[in-house]
């Protein structure tokens, strides 16, 4: 699987990146120090890497190996003309090689040609929003993302709220950085920076967490989209739990390929799920956004055919109420999807399947928790 766009690997020559640009193409920077990253089974590296080894033909080994590992990906390289590291680079696989002094035309041709042969899939980004506090988003958000890590594609789960989130807690991970670590950073932020500051997880998801402080200074929030747009480059599932208010939901569902409104049966939480999901069907189609009930109950007064009068749309799905259980869950820090076949963890899976349209078998982990009193003592005796 490989991203959408051309990684650009520059040396001195800014006529390059003028280039690039010329040709109307997505393009990323990316620093050489990204290209042992790429090489990792899991990454999702760009559909195209342009690279100007002239001044670092040592490039031509690291390049080779993420060609190898990602044989999709098309590689061009800028090289002086040199008999002994054409070989090089024709055992590395590199796909095309253009030679100085640099013949524009070339170069367009040969980027336009891998153009038209690459793939330029980019990973789906699911985002969660509750329409009040309380109502279950990061259960679903969470279990959602677990369920997606079986089939073994690159997952990872974006706690958005900067400080205090919960995220860490439902997956039982014990991150060292954050969220506010990435933002800033801006500089910083490449594949690298990002894969350092993320926590591992036991269900195989991995974590940008939710700081345990507030920023130090004012967040350039336009940040969130460059976060997103590197995390759906290198992860065929990006999840993210979005706060109810504010910039940071403003800017990440923009990058949304599905945006998912959690509600239950209480009147305020129908109202504020009806006031959001009309506000975003406005903002980004109706097609993008859509309403699920948490904590069903078909003993309330309020039934699904009245939520769905008020939202103006039908529900695309209802979760039965099982407290106990997502309580169990969250103590053990453990999704409720590993480790049982109950009737909430199956209508999740369902969901999962039909949210990223893929076959998901049901399976149960053994679980690994040290349990709650374990987690608040760090494991420790």
């Amino acid at each position: 699987m490989t991203a959408g766009g051309i990684g650009l690997i520059l040396g001195t020559d800014p006529q390059v990146e003028h280039i690039v640009r010329s040709l109307g193409r997505p393009y990323t920077l990316v620093p050489e120090t990204s290209l042992r990253a790429m090489a990792a089974p899991s990454a999702l590296p760009p559909a195209l890497l342009l690279a100007d080894v002239r001044e670092k033909p040592r490039l031509l080994a690291e390049l080779g190996a993420v060609r190898r590992q990602h044989p999709n990906v098309g590689i061009v390289i800028i090289a002086r003309l040199d008999p002994k590291l054409m070989l090089e680079a024709m055992r590395a696989g590199i796909t095309e090689c253009v030679t100085e002094p640099i013949d524009v035309d070339q170069l367009k041709t040969a980027l336009s040609r891998l153009g038209t042969l690459t793939p330029t899939t980019r990973g789906e980004v699911f985002a969660f929003l509750g329409s009040k506090g309380g109502v279950g988003t990061t259960t679903l958000a969470v279990n959602v993302a677990s369920v997606l890590a079986k089939t073994g594609e690159p997952v990872l789960f974006a706690d958005l709220n900067l400080a205090y989130g919960d995220a860490a807690l439902y997956l039982g991970a014990e991150p060292r950085f954050s969220i506010i670590d990435a933002l800033e950073n801006p500089t910083r932020l490449d594949f690298a920076f990002l894969k350092n500051i993320l926590a591992a997880t036991s269900c195989k998801v991995e974590l940008l967490a939710s700081a345990d402080r507030d920023p130090g200074h004012p967040v350039d929030f336009r940040g969130l989209h460059n976060i997103i747009d590197l995390a759906a480059q290198h992860y065929r599932y990006v999840v993210l739990d979005v706060p109810r208010s504010g910039r940071a939901v403003v800017d990440p569902l923009e990058k949304a390929d599905a945006i998912i409104v959690v509600s239950n049966h209480e009147l305020s939480a129908v109202r504020s799920a009806s006031h959001i999901a009309s506000i975003l069907r406005g903002r980004y189609g109706s097609a993008r956004v859509s309403v699920v009930v948490s904590r069903f109950d078909s003993r309330s007064e309020i039934s699904s055919k009245d939520i769905e009068a008020a939202v103006g749309e039908r529900i695309r799905q209802t979760f039965p109420s099982d407290y106990r259980l997502a309580l169990d869950a969250l103590n053990k820090g453990r999704p409720l999807v590993m480790d049982n076949h109950t009737k909430l963890a199956a209508t999740i899976h369902t969901f999962a399947k039909d949210l990223a349209k893929i076959a998901v078998e049901v399976q149960t982990d053994e679980p690994k928790s040290t349990g709650f009193l374990g987690r608040l003592t760090g494991g420790k005796r």
